[in-house]
């Protein structure tokens, strides 16, 4: 059985040779929706984009506390 990956590469394979010249408006409209939703499977979730911009600032204030921040001070 193909992993998630492997068919996601074979689907936008199949998407990249695609004739656009020989689509109607309809088959349009629908490529650009298959398209947008894979774009937005490759995005990061709300609850990972907050992640990662958190972790700097984490960071920050446990190196502070462990006496190791900007002044010393710990």
């Amino acid at each position: 059985m193909a992993t998630y990956k492997e068919l996601k590469k074979k689907f936008i394979d199949h998407l990249m040779g695609v004739d656009l010249y020989k689509m109607n408006i309809t088959d349009l409209y629908t490529y650009a929706c298959i398209l947008k939703t894979v774009d937005e499977m490759e995005q990061p979730s709300c609850a990972e984009a907050m992640k990662t911009a958190m972790e700097p600032i984490l960071n920050y204030c446990k190196a502070g506390n462990s006496g190791s921040g900007v002044f010393g001070i710990g």
